[in-house]
């Protein structure tokens, strides 16, 4: 049986059915999706795919990211084969990044986390360099600083749109909360790394990879916490 009658046997249980090449970027588009459409179930890089009894990705193709955002389907079925990826699937994931709200709030989010970094480096330069004031204190009042812009910056840009459950004290704790819990994982991360042979910098980056996911995701779903708007990707 060649794959393109596997894929028809199984559309007679599943309206969708996935091939996907390789078991861990599977895994792994998965957990990224996720982080700005957690209702993703499924790679929306899988090169073939089988829809509601057509096929796509050979002759004809549409959006596979599209269909798993907007949960399009009723049952799924995956199947393990070693084709080639399509670069289209990247950029289809991109489009529906920009056309739905949970994309612009990933975009406005990672704007916000940067300015964050700068305005961190920029608080602790005039603390400690022009004003002289103790390094320590200088980097806890720049962190404290960034922190509340930050805040400030998603509460009424990132995530305008939403109406919030939340009161403004009680989210700006919350925040405060979920940053340092995440600087404590970078640390946590940075130390056990030390222990390798893996660079200083590399471990450092690692880490605050780690502390951004953690950020992202617990800043979306329990900080700005609401109900949202409809994705209309």
């Amino acid at each position: 049986m060649n794959l393109k009658e596997e894929i028809e046997e199984k559309m007679k249980k599943c309206d969708l059915v996935l091939v996907c090449p390789n078991k861990a970027v599977e895994r792994l588009a998965i957990f990224l999706t996720k982080l700005v459409f957690p209702p993703v179930e499924y790679s929306p890089l899988s090169p073939i795919f089988g829809y509601k009894g057509k096929i796509y990705g050979i002759s004809e193709d549409r959006n596979l990211a599209r269909i798993l955002i907007r949960r399009e389907y009723e049952s799924a079925c995956v199947l393990h084969r070693k084709i080639e990826y399509r670069k289209n699937r990247l950029s289809d994931v991109w489009y529906a990044v920009k056309k739905s709200e949970s994309g612009k709030i990933f975009v406005k989010y990672a704007i916000v986390s940067v300015s964050g970094i700068l305005f961190n480096m920029l608080f602790f330069s005039i603390f400690y360099g022009f004003l002289k004031i103790w390094d320590i204190l200088s980097l806890s009042l720049a962190i404290e600083l960034s922190i509340i812009l930050t805040f400030l910056l998603n509460n009424y840009w990132t995530f305008s749109r939403r109406k919030f459950k939340k009161s403004l004290v009680r989210r700006m704790l919350s925040y405060h909360v979920v940053l340092l819990v995440g600087t404590l994982i970078n640390i946590l991360v940075y130390y056990l790394l030390s222990f390798t042979s893996l660079n200083y910098l590399l471990s450092d980056f690692v880490g605050i990879v780690i502390a951004s996911i953690w950020n992202l995701y617990m800043v979306d779903v329990h900080v700005f916490f609401a109900y949202k708007p409809k994705d209309n990707p």
